[in-house]
């Protein structure tokens, strides 16, 4: 064998790239398996997705049927509260009740004033009572509305840091807490 034919024969480079380079067979095959393979899995994601959204509108008819079965049930918006009286026998509480004792929670837990008071227990955005259950409510409180307003200015003055002058007008503001002026500078002179 002569020289030039082992050089021909031996090309190191050649030899590297053919190793390197995978054969045309298996690079189509691996492209078709993952095109399959994502195909596969991108078919499961839709179905996923498409089920997921048809049971979200089944649940919301569902859910919408059980509201308006709600709002026909006088009972189930507004459920009778029990009480005992006098006599030992358990009865139903008026409306007049619930409403004074929803009152009691205002005045003594949230310290609101009378005619913050009232407009909770009245308005459309806070418990919905006629407006006789109300005022039966605040006739029959005997609430410290003075007293209230005084620890509606503390708690204003501990909480947000605020001057005499801003908790007074908070306390005397149409959109804040619609104490008098009485009340408020009743508070304004007597907070610690």
């Amino acid at each position: 064998m002569s020289n030039d034919a082992t050089n021909q024969n031996f090309n190191p480079t050649k030899k590297i790239e053919q190793q390197v380079q995978p054969s045309k067979e298996t690079s189509s095959n691996s492209k078709k398996w993952w095109l399959w393979g994502c195909g596969g899995c991108g078919g499961c994601l839709v179905i996923i997705i498409i089920l997921s959204v048809a049971f979200t509108f089944l649940a919301g008819a569902i859910i919408d049927n059980v509201d308006e079965e709600l709002q026909k049930d006088p009972l189930l918006q507004n459920p009778p509260s029990k009480t005992d009286d006098s006599s030992g026998h358990t009865g139903v509480k008026s409306e007049k009740e619930r409403a004074l004792e929803q009152a009691k929670i205002y005045s003594n837990d949230l310290y609101m004033s009378k005619e913050m008071i009232y407009q909770t227990l009245t308005s459309n955005d806070g418990d919905k009572f006629p407006a006789e259950a109300a005022q039966y409510a605040i006739d029959n409180l005997h609430a410290d509305y003075k007293q209230n307003a005084v620890k509606k200015a503390e708690s204003y003055a501990n909480d947000m840091n605020m001057s005499k002058n801003e908790i007074y007008d908070q306390l005397t503001s149409p959109y804040g807490e619609l104490y008098t002026k009485e009340e408020a500078q009743y508070a304004i002179d007597h907070m610690k």
